[in-house]
């Protein structure tokens, strides 16, 4: 789980929680934004499979490798918080490392979710026919901002004096994806719209997707889910 751990304070001497919960702020700083990453990366697959009518095996075994990556985001956040820039003591070989690392979790995370989506529209095995190459394409691009930044953070690291600006480009990721993008509002659930809550105005990348099913609920069985073998 993704935690900060309460710091003890010796002999409970007066002033020294203050001091001791001081110390945890670069902890504190990468617990909030790996939770904002994941938050971003939940609302991502959600948002996703608003647009999938069928799984099969291999979709599942992918959604289960992005999974994997998710789940290890609290070790990454905790190796950044532990060896962090600002933490005392700590060089910067591994200041590196753990910037590295960190960024390195969070590409495979995105990767993995992209190949989700373009396993599941390959051939529209897994989404409704008439869904436009434009939507397919607006969605990828949008998956692969975040672990082209990643990849920047990386290669800044390596640069002399490029350890802050490293650090500077993860913390940019999360205010990219809070802010809402033509995708975004596009593919947002609406109450009153679509049966899939997906706008259909002339401008729309989704124009003419038939959602009749969706209005009649998702149902697991033959007709809704691809053979698992």
């Amino acid at each position: 789980m993704l935690e900060v751990a309460v710091p003890p304070v010796e002999g409970h001497k007066a002033g020294t929680l203050a001091a001791e919960v001081g110390h945890l702020l670069p902890k504190i700083l990468s617990f909030v934004i790996s939770v904002l990453i994941a938050g971003i990366y939940w609302i991502g697959h959600h948002g996703m499979f608003y647009l999938v009518r069928r799984v099969d095996r291999s979709l599942l075994w992918l959604n289960v490798l992005f999974l994997l990556f998710v789940a290890f985001i609290p070790f990454s956040s905790g190796l950044l918080g532990e060896y962090g820039l600002a933490q005392e003591n700590i060089n910067e070989a591994d200041s590196r490392f753990a910037l590295i690392f960190y960024g390195s979790n969070l590409i495979l995370c995105g990767l993995s979710l992209c190949a989700v989506w373009l396993y599941a529209t390959a051939g529209r095995r897994m989404v409704d026919a008439e869904l436009p190459s434009r939507a397919v394409r607006a969605v990828v691009r949008k998956c692969l901002q975040a672990p082209v930044i990643y990849l920047l953070a990386i290669l800044a690291a390596f640069i002399p004096n490029g350890l802050w600006l490293s650090a500077s480009l993860y913390c940019f990721v999360p205010i990219l994806y809070i802010i809402p993008d033509r995708v975004d509002r596009q593919l947002r659930p609406q109450d009153n719209d679509h049966p899939l809550g997906i706008e259909t105005h002339d401008h729309d990348l989704l124009p003419n997707v038939d959602r009749s099913a969706a209005s009649k609920g998702l149902k697991i069985g033959r007709s809704h889910v691809a053979a698992p073998y």
